[in-house]
């Protein structure tokens, strides 16, 4: 009997030391969150150089590339009229400036697929008003700009140019 309490003590004692040193825990979430933040980003807009017009009709073409991530909505992208339109509303034609000298202008236009295509602007320009989608898997994006100078236009010798705001809304 002896025997049976002294190894009853020793496991006791055993539990005592076990129980007091034993880990306790405790438990709880942690969340994890980020945002994605809608952006759009107008990446690279080439030069779209017609080289030297000589009353033939001349083409050219350029390039945007842009970029979108996450927007709600479709993502359109649109080309402005041009600082020096002629003519009244949808007959409004686009026209480069002579950089010097007394004031000349090449008329010109800017089309989406081909120069055949239809015209990227808004009403000012373009009987239908034109914008491109542009998709938002953040990817970047790659829009043709074809131009036009009419063949037949008075020539005066100089330098011609125009700006044109190239614009994504989202």
């Amino acid at each position: 009997m002896r025997k049976l309490t002294s190894l009853l003590a020793g496991f006791a004692a055993l539990f005592l030391v076990s129980a007091a040193t034993a880990q306790r825990s405790d438990t709880d979430d942690m969340r994890v969150t980020a945002n994605v933040q809608t952006f759009c980003q107008i990446g690279c807009v080439d030069t779209l150089n017609f080289g030297t017009y000589s009353r033939d009709r001349k083409t050219g073409e350029s390039e945007i590339n842009v970029t979108c991530v996450a927007a709600d909505e479709k993502a359109k992208l649109a080309l402005g009229d041009g600082m020096y339109l002629q003519g009244i509303e949808s007959t409004q034609v686009r026209r480069m400036k002579r950089d010097s000298g007394e004031d000349r202008y090449l008329a010109y236009v800017l089309k989406v697929d081909d120069v055949d295509g239809p015209c990227w602007g808004g009403m000012n320009v373009c009987a239908s008003p034109h914008e491109e989608d542009v998709t938002q898997d953040s990817t970047q994006q790659t829009f043709e700009v074809y131009g036009e100078i009419p063949g037949g236009q008075p020539l005066f010798s100089g330098s011609y140019s125009d700006n044109i705001i190239v614009t994504v809304t989202f």
